[in-house]
């Protein structure tokens, strides 16, 4: 097949493409669920006792920046060669249920919580 007759990507594709990550908002239950999965189908924890330990296959929930939208959900961003075609049947059910959103780069970043920046009082001279 030539580019020509390629369909073109969606913006969920196209944003793998240009950032090589793919982005996610979900229930914090469903997370968990997933994340043992995950370290259940990986036999995480790995290395116990040596150099290269790795406890975990994702990041603790209580590491996760929650949705600014106020739905509660956890976000979180992979490396798109992370995912392999299991984890992407273990996803499908809980997308379906719109448990779990996956997203393009710019929506992830519209909801990040906005910083909190500790204003600088002002002050201003008094008129007479």
């Amino acid at each position: 097949m030539t580019d020509e007759t390629q369909a073109p990507l969606t913006p969920i594709e196209q944003s793998r493409a240009e950032t090589g990550r793919r982005y996610f908002s979900g229930s914090p239950q469903v997370y968990l669920l997933m994340a043992n999965e995950v370290n259940r189908t990986r036999n995480y924890p790995l290395g116990i006792g040596s150099r290269a330990t790795t406890l975990e296959g994702l990041m603790p929930i209580e590491r996760l920046e929650v949705a600014n939208d106020g739905s509660g959900y956890v976000l979180l961003s992979l490396e798109a060669a992370r995912l392999n075609e299991g984890d992407d049947v273990m996803l499908s059910q809980p997308i379906q249920a719109g448990l779990i959103v996956e997203m393009t780069k710019d929506e992830f970043m519209a909801l990040r919580p906005v910083p909190v920046e500790e204003e600088e009082d002002e002050f201003l001279p008094l008129e007479d």
